[in-house]
């Protein structure tokens, strides 16, 4: 048995179990799986679309994540227009998206990266 949040993920049907990993987890993988055709705002917002936060207050707070992490000026730009430290910044911004309690990635972020998380996340490794 998995107890996640004090659920028994293993006895949760499909659509509880999605909830609960949208509402939980947070994800960041090393190839950043952005959306070439959306912005880095675009791709930020889109764990919000799935959990059905509203428009307008989305953007706002995938804005905000962005201005945090210091890619506020480059929120209109497509994955191809940033570097790859922006692009990995983009990744943890959306796994931020939904106040996720549990950020699981599959590499560690280079260590510039973590100082700048280090404002925004808390409990971040060094």
């Amino acid at each position: 048995m998995y107890r996640i949040a004090g659920a028994d993920a293993t006895a949760l049907p499909s659509d509880d179990l999605a909830r609960l990993r949208r509402e939980t987890f947070g994800f960041v993988f090393q190839n950043y799986s952005l959306l070439e055709s959306a912005t880095a705002c675009g791709n930020v917002e889109l764990p919000g679309t799935y959990a059905r936060i509203a428009g307008k207050r989305r953007r706002r707070r995938a804005r905000g994540i962005l201005e945090s992490i210091g890619l506020g000026e480059r929120a209109d730009h497509r994955p191809s227009e940033l570097s790859g430290g922006e692009k990995q910044r983009v990744a943890i911004a959306r796994a931020l998206m939904n106040d996720a309690q549990v950020i699981l990635a599959d590499e560690r972020p280079e260590r510039s990266i973590r100082r700048k998380a280090k404002r925004f996340l808390p409990c971040s490794s060094s």
